[in-house]
């Protein structure tokens, strides 16, 4: 089969691209004879070295999809993010081959909640709209979050399929830690509804003791207020501020660990979103504290294989002096890889990919 791939960048080590990398990987491994081409506007070199890669640069979207589907013969065209679905859309309706779209979430939703003007978010609203409304024509809507599963699959019935958290658990090796201090990680971008501010009221509530040390991982950037009160907890030695590190060096970072927290706050980005470190977490058989989000029950909850917690820093807190029992960390990390390998692992996510994409042809 001869598939084009359109993702707007293919080089970031967050989010929605390590996704698209998951997806290009298990359908050149798992997929059989398939001929891949890529369509993006950044691609990581280890994309440009192995599929054939048309950048957007000269021609823009429209017209390199184009050159794509025409050059490669392709039978379907696949859009990893709803972002310029509209347009992937049209282009395979031109050629009359089969539309696929991969959601990792909703942007308009998110751009509601963000802290800008309203003028600001009509304007952005406006533009993400035509990406929306063009879903509506896929032939199969593969979903990233199980709580977004289910209202697309109200919207639009089976052709809404659950592919939640597709990960490679192969790339994450579980070894139990036995640390002299338990080490807890974070690890992600820090915009407000990551709740970054949260676990570091945490930190404050628990106080500084030899029995943990704190690792926040990413970029504090332009957050001015994470920036301050971050500075305020200086003194504090066991907080450590890391700066983001490649991708392929995270499987590493993560075994250093012993507990790994996701404090997001609860709102309609939140609800509607499935973290990939969630499960990347659980694949490396960590002890996880999530606050209590549909997202995060679904996962930690049953069976129980992580600690959950409201989304207040007191609870967090708690949450996180519990973890200081190894056996505690040591089972719950032990039932979070045998769910990841049974539920989310890239070979079983996959095969529903590969089905679908063999029974438009037919």
């Amino acid at each position: 089969m001869n598939i084009v791939i359109f993702s707007p960048v293919l080089r970031a080590t967050t989010g929605s691209p390590i996704r698209a990398f998951n997806i290009i990987k298990g359908l050149s491994r798992y997929g059989g004879n398939n001929n891949i081409s890529l369509v993006s506007s950044a691609f990581a070199e280890e994309l440009l070295n192995n599929y054939k890669c048309y950048s957007v640069a000269d021609y823009g979207i429209e017209n390199t999809l184009k050159i794509a589907v025409e050059q490669s013969q392709a039978d379907v065209l696949f859009c990893i993010t709803h972002s310029s679905a509209n347009i992937v859309r049209k282009v395979a309706k031109s050629f009359k081959i089969p539309f696929f779209v991969d959601i990792h979430g909703i942007s308009t939703i998110e751009i509601l909640e963000e802290r800008i003007s309203l003028s600001e978010k009509l304007k952005k609203i406006y533009k993400c709209l035509p990406w929306f409304l063009s879903i509506t024509q896929a032939n199969k809507i593969f979903c990233a979050s199980p709580t977004l599963y289910i209202w697309m699959r109200r919207l639009f019935g089976n052709r809404a399929i659950d592919l939640s958290g597709i990960t490679d658990v192969s790339n994450f090796k579980y070894t139990h830690q036995k640390n002299k201090c338990v080490k807890i990680s974070y690890a992600g971008n820090l915009r407000h509804y990551q709740g970054v501010d949260m676990l570091l009221d945490a930190i404050n509530i628990i106080g500084n003791t030899d029995d943990f040390k704190f690792y926040i991982l990413g970029d504090i950037g332009i957050n001015e207020f994470l920036k301050q009160k971050i500075e305020s907890m200086r003194k504090q030695k066991n907080l450590m501020i890391i700066p983001s590190i490649d991708y392929t060096k995270y499987p590493d970072f993560l075994i250093s660990m012993d507990v790994f927290v996701i404090p997001r706050r609860s709102s309609l980005t939140t609800y509607m979103a499935f973290p990939q470190k969630l499960i990347e977490a659980m694949s490396a058989g960590k002890c996880v504290i999530a606050t209590n989000l549909p997202s995060h029950r679904i996962a930690l909850a049953n069976p129980v294989c992580g600690i959950l917690c409201e989304p207040n820093p007191h609870s967090l807190a708690a949450a996180i002096i519990r973890a200081k029992d190894s056996n505690l960390r040591k089972n719950l990390g032990n039932a979070a890889r045998t769910k990841a390998l049974k539920d989310y692992d890239l070979p079983i996510q996959i095969s529903k990919i590969i089905h679908f994409l063999n029974s438009s042809l037919n």
